[in-house]
């Protein structure tokens, strides 16, 4: 990317940036309501879906607002990629839901190809270049799943339901306190300290981000049929997860020390790579009990409990990350998890002394 001026290379970021936000939005809690919905009329899936996608498209009004800020050419590609990808992120319901997870890995491969292809090959760097490359990415992504989920609509099944956006509310406020939770203390970091640091802090935490997916993608297959189980297995479930999650930790966080410290920039203590390593443990153990939380349509407790790892997390680094740097900073991410867990567990105690299922 030594080809890349900084002034094109600040426009795309910004512009990926605005797309993240727009599709963020525009996705309003859709998978999770989906998923407990197919399970429930598994005769009507289709319809559900196309419903869900012809609502929520409402939202894509929002990308109208590029044409005031970027010209009309880029504008154009960008509402373009925002449409697209607003459909791919739609399918990862049915996606679930039909535990069609190798052909979503090809897709995802063959995509993350087209993208580094276009930055392998290219030497005269543009922004709508890269902006096109992420739309053929995309759009290749979509014609190999879209054929294979049998995505077709039928007469009367694009309509238009506003009940939609209350009942999935719950959902996307959930993500969005998720993502205050895990993108609060790199703004924090960005106020507080320096460039060098920022961009260390950046590369390590997107890292283990990325680990801590995992705990996600453990429960996936076991979503649709967590809300047909009964509590003995889910109880199996978990115990899976979590024994899952400690070699996965273990050896993760060890990969990345290694790496980004033998071949990148980033020289971190490793006190760092230790308090990280302990901030992505407790999810593998409460994550089923989120899925848990759906099937008794308790999401706005998930929802409470989030926001309240959010503010921790928030509250902690913005005091320890003056004076311990980046230490600070991650120290504030591990206590947030950890009293999450806390919190988690403490309710599941309540519910089974109440005798709730």
């Amino acid at each position: 990317m030594q080809y890349c001026g900084t002034e094109n290379w600040g426009e795309l970021v910004s512009i990926l940036i605005t797309l993240f936000i727009v599709n963020f939005i525009a996705n309003w809690g859709n998978q999770e309501y989906l998923i407990r919905a197919y399970s429930k009329k598994p005769n009507s899936i289709l319809n559900l879906y196309f419903s869900s996608l012809t609502t929520r498209s409402l939202f894509l009004v929002l990308s109208l607002g590029f044409f005031f800020y970027y010209s009309a050419s880029i504008a154009m590609l960008g509402i373009a990629l925002i449409v697209v990808q607003f459909i791919y992120n739609s399918l990862g319901s049915l996606i679930i839901y039909h535990q069609k997870f190798k052909s979503q890995l090809l897709a995802e491969f063959l995509g993350f190809l087209v993208i580094f292809l276009a930055i392998s090959f290219n030497r005269s760097f543009s922004v709508s270049y890269f902006l096109i490359a992420y739309l053929v990415s995309f759009l290749l992504k979509l014609s190999i799943l879209i054929p294979l989920l049998k995505l077709f609509p039928k007469k009367g099944m694009m309509q238009f339901n506003k009940t939609y956006i209350l009942e999935m509310a719950p959902f996307f406020l959930i993500g969005l306190s998720g993502w205050m939770q895990s993108k609060v203390d790199l703004y924090i970091v960005d106020y507080f300290l320096t460039p060098s640091d920022l961009a260390q802090y950046q590369l390590v935490i997107t890292a283990f981000i990325m680990l801590l997916s995992i705990s996600a993608l453990l429960t996936q297959p076991f979503s649709k049929h967590l809300y047909r189980i009964n509590e003995q297995v889910i109880l199996k479930i978990r115990k899976l997860v979590s024994w899952a999650g400690l070699p996965i930790t273990i050896v993760g966080s060890w990969v990345i020390w290694y790496f980004l410290e033998n071949y990148t920039v980033v020289h971190l203590n490793v006190n760092v790579y230790w308090m990280l390593a302990l901030s992505i443990f407790p999810p593998f153990l409460y994550a089923v009990d989120i899925l848990n939380y759906y099937k008794r349509k308790e999401e706005k407790k998930v929802m409470k409990i989030t926001f309240i790892g959010a503010l921790i997390n928030l509250i902690l680094t913005l005091i320890l990350t003056p004076t311990y740097g980046i230490f600070g900073a991650t120290i504030g991410v591990c206590i947030a998890k950890w009293t999450v867990l806390v919190i988690y567990k403490i309710k599941n105690v309540q519910r089974i002394a109440k005798g709730k299922n």
